[in-house]
């Protein structure tokens, strides 16, 4: 069973570029070719991701931790209004 927190960071990641989810390996260091298909970039991210919470969230930076704060505090179904960053 899939949970909600799984598919909704799936669908997530489905919404973005080919070449931004290679960026995003790149900076996970998920080891992932730039000619695999968007399937496989969103399958390796997701795996490495809920393999490694603690790695990927100490790669981000204090702006987007404070994101996830608030996306947390918020709980599901809430929608939180951020201002984007790079």
């Amino acid at each position: 069973m899939m949970s909600i927190t799984s598919f909704t960071y799936r669908s997530n990641l489905n919404l973005v570029h080919k070449e931004s989810l290679f960026r995003i390996a790149v900076f996970l260091g998920v080891s992932v070719g730039k000619s695999a298909s968007k399937l496989t970039m969103i399958d390796k991210i997701d795996s490495y991701a809920k393999a490694n919470p603690i790695e990927v969230l100490e790669k981000l930076c204090v702006k987007v931790l404070e994101l996830v704060r608030e996306f947390v505090k918020a709980g599901p179904d809430t929608p939180v209004v951020k201002a984007p960053c790079r």
